[in-house]
Order: structure tokens, then C-alpha cells, then sequence
């Protein structure tokens, strides 16, 4: 079994399950930063899991160097990407509740295109093998799928488990950004809602590159948090459709405002 094959395969196995988990995602369900005109949701993140899948498949089919130059590239490429998205929260793996994109996803993308060019080095010596490759591929994968599933599983662990707000909640200050199919969805949720609970959001429009504030800081689009009877934000903010949509559920409404809007 060439050694060369395996660590291709290796590489390969994240970007196959980072595309299969794009592809296969509702539009709406993914958290996606990039605003660039042909990269924006909700086409971006199919068109990026369509090029992670196809670098995976050169990866098993092509020539040992060309494939690991494929990797390489891809990887140099991820990691440039990463280091412009740190702190925001990007669909690495489709719907996954993953970790806002830190110094942890930059170095490993920065390591597998150091791995991949010392195969482009090293490559073409000996017999390849198409068929390690594929299993080596398919049961990194695999393996991936596997441990998301399990920090996805913890995290909504540790979502459910967030202690209830004994403050009173007036308001809700929402962030929503350009281009987001969550906020859209969102959007028609809020819309059949009472009106007069429509005047106890405030909406703050998030620019592409902007940064969050302290408040809903690590999260991802869209995310809210409640505001108390001075405006203040109080109690552990939300994020996500559902949980944004409970947040906004759960403002108290003044007895006058209901009396006048009557």
C-alpha cells in the first residue's frame, strides 16, 4: 500500500465530507459569511462543496502529482479563506453547529497544503493505487461525519442545557445580514406574527467583513438578543431561525400596548 496514496486519501476524505454536507443541506440551514457576488447564499455554499467534491475526486482518480497538487492548491486556498472568515461562523460541514472560524481552521487547512505539496515532491516514485485511495477516502470521511456528529450532538447538549432568563424581556435586538436565506426564512416567520410584537425588534443590517459586537460576538447570522425594559441586552443571547424566532416569543408585552393597538 503506497504511502503516497494514503495520505492522499487522507486529504481527501474532509473536502469529500465537506462537500457531500453542502450539497446535501437545505440552503436555509447553513451558516454562510462570504457576500461575494458569485460566492453569496444561497448558491455559494453548493458551488463550494462542487469544488471541494471535485478536488476530491481528482484526489482518487488523477496521475499521484497531479492529484496532490488538486489537494494542495485547494487547501493553500481554504486557509487563505479561513484566515480572512476568523470569528465568524462559516458552513464548513452543511448545518453543523461548529465553532466560529479560528486559528484552529487555518492550521489545519495550512497543514494539509504543506502535507500535499511534500507529495508533489515526493510523488511519482512508485505504483499508485486508485483503489487505496478511494477506501483510504471514503473511511476518513466517514470518520469526519462521525465526530461532527458528536460535537454537534454536545452542543446542542450544552444549547439545551443554557439555564432559563429570570429577567423580563421588552425587546430583541436582531442581527440580519444581505443575502441570507436564514434571515429570509425568519423574515416570513416574524411576518405572521402579532404586529405589535413586530415593534419590539429592533433590526441590525450586518455588512459583509463587519465584525459582531461583544454581545452576540463567535455567532452566526441571524442571532438576536433580548433587551430589558432600559434597552439593555440581558440573558444569553440566540441564535439560529427557531431560536431567535422563541426569543422574539417570549418579549413581554405592556398591557397598554395591547389596549391601544385594540
Amino acid at each position: 500500500m503506497p504511502v503516497t496514496d494514503v495520505v492522499l486519501g487522507i486529504l481527501a476524505g474532509p473536502m469529500a465530507a465537506a462537500g457531500l454536507a453542502k450539497l446535501v443541506s437545505p440552503a436555509e440551514k447553513l451558516q454562510w459569511p462570504i457576500r461575494h457576488p458569485v460566492l453569496r447564499a444561497p448558491h455559494g455554499p453548493k458551488l463550494v462543496g462542487v469544488a471541494e467534491f471535485t478536488v476530491a475526486a481528482i484526489a482518487i482518480l488523477a496521475s499521484e502529482r497531479w492529484a496532490a497538487v488538486a489537494v494542495a492548491v485547494a487547501y493553500a486556498s481554504l486557509a487563505a479563506v479561513a484566515f480572512w472568515l476568523r470569528g465568524q461562523k462559516c458552513a464548513c460541514f452543511g448545518a453543523a453547529r461548529l465553532a466560529a472560524v479560528g486559528r484552529t481552521h487555518v492550521s489545519l487547512n495550512a497543514v494539509g497544503a504543506v502535507v500535499a505539496a511534500m507529495v508533489v515532491v515526493a510523488g511519482g516514485a512508485g505504483p499508485s493505487s486508485t483503489v487505496t485511495r478511494l477506501g483510504v477516502t471514503a473511511g476518513a470521511a466517514v470518520g469526519i461525519f462521525g465526530l461532527i456528529l458528536i460535537l454537534d450532538r454536545r452542543r446542542e447538549a450544552a444549547a439545551m442545557a443554557t439555564p432559563p432568563c429570570d429577567e423580563r424581556i421588552y425587546g430583541v435586538r436582531m442581527y440580519e445580514a444581505e443575502d441570507c436565506p436564514a434571515c429570509r426564512a425568519l423574515k416570513e416567520l416574524i411576518g405572521k406574527m402579532d404586529p405589535i410584537r413586530h415593534r419590539t425588534i429592533e433590526k441590525v443590517t450586518v455588512a459583509m467583513g463587519e465584525k459582531l459586537p461583544a454581545e452576540v460576538e463567535g455567532l452566526g447570522i441571524p442571532c438576536a438578543v433580548g433587551l430589558d425594559a432600559g434597552g439593555k441586552a440581558v440573558c444569553v443571547p440566540a441564535e439560529g431561525i427557531g431560536a431567535v424566532k422563541r426569543l422574539i416569543e417570549s418579549v413581554t408585552i405592556p398591557t397598554t400596548a395591547v389596549a391601544s393597538d385594540g
